[in-house]
């Protein structure tokens, strides 16, 4: 999970763009070479529920996004990155982020998804 922040100077239509017309595509095409299964963008919608959201809780602004990247595990995105193939890809990603993500403020964390709940 990758809780962005846009760089700053950029607006959110610029990055809104930037990520979903640039990165996005450019994280597809790169899937296969890291293993990752699933690839999603969360993208920060109902800014002023989102503001009262905020307010009301005291809490920082809300991310201009959230990227989440889906392995079968740990062990298959470590073997993934450990190639040349996936080493590249996965820098190529990195080094994309500094054209719109200011890193100083968007934490990235590896995560394990828990369904409590599911009415599916």
């Amino acid at each position: 999970m990758v809780c962005m922040r846009r760089q700053p100077g950029m607006s959110r239509e610029q990055f809104l763009k930037y990520w979903r017309n640039v990165h996005g595509p450019m994280a597809a095409e790169r899937a296969k070479l890291l293993g990752i299964r699933r690839y999603v963008q969360n993208v920060t919608a109902h800014e002023e529920i989102s503001q009262a959201l905020t307010a009301a809780r005291g809490t920082p602004q809300p991310y201009d996004g959230i990227d989440a990247l889906y392995w079968d595990s740990i062990g298959a995105m470590l073997d993934h990155l450990s190639t040349p193939e996936g080493g590249r890809a996965a820098s190529e990603l990195f080094l994309d982020h500094i054209n719109f993500v200011d890193y100083s403020d968007s934490p990235i964390f590896i995560g394990e998804e828990i369904d409590v709940y599911n009415a599916a």
